[in-house]
């Protein structure tokens, strides 16, 4: 009954999205480069490896390790057991602005991988981590505008990351 009824409330903001939001060409520019450059944590292990030749190695190997988690436990497993349809699926009459994404939209990995990285980076400084929580914030809002997810697909990817990137920062 509760996943029926969260359903419900996703279709109607995904429809909300689709009939208030303006399309403007400079937001789906910013929203497709984040689709891009979000792509499998690229945007976090390219900082990753980076932090690994500073002093902060240790962060930029947990970031690593978040996105390694993320692919077997979620991508390999999860995403494949709780399928689940992307909006413009269900709805035909979304126009898609991005090339057609294949797997499950249950959870969102730009949303899990993104706030896994965020609670990694407040260990080197609080300004980094806010500033790493606004981008994940217009990863989150990017998902929803493209509508390659649902709301709960994003909050959802919100919440296991930040699982993942507590869990991960017990052992820095």
């Amino acid at each position: 009954m509760m996943k029926q009824q969260i359903s419900q409330i996703d279709y109607k903001i995904i429809e909300w999205i689709r009939v208030n939001v303006k399309r403007r060409k400079w937001m789906t520019w910013i929203a497709r480069t984040i689709n891009i450059v979000g792509k499998g944590g690229l945007m976090w292990i390219v900082l990753a490896v980076a932090l690994m030749f500073t002093k902060y190695f240790k962060v930029g190997l947990f970031i690593i390790l978040g996105d390694l988690g993320y692919f077997v436990l979620i991508e390999s497993l999860v995403k494949r057991f709780l399928f689940r349809n992307r909006p413009f699926v269900d709805n035909k009459l979304i126009e898609l602005e991005v090339k057609k994404p294949g797997n499950s939209s249950f959870p969102s990995g730009h949303c899990v991988i993104a706030m896994c990285s965020t609670i990694l980076l407040f260990h080197i400084s609080i300004w980094i981590g806010l500033i790493a929580l606004v981008f994940t914030a217009v990863i989150a809002l990017s998902r929803l505008y493209l509508m390659v997810h649902y709301p709960s697909d994003v909050l959802s990817g919100l919440l296991v990351g930040a699982i993942f990137g507590v869990i991960l920062s017990l052992f820095l």
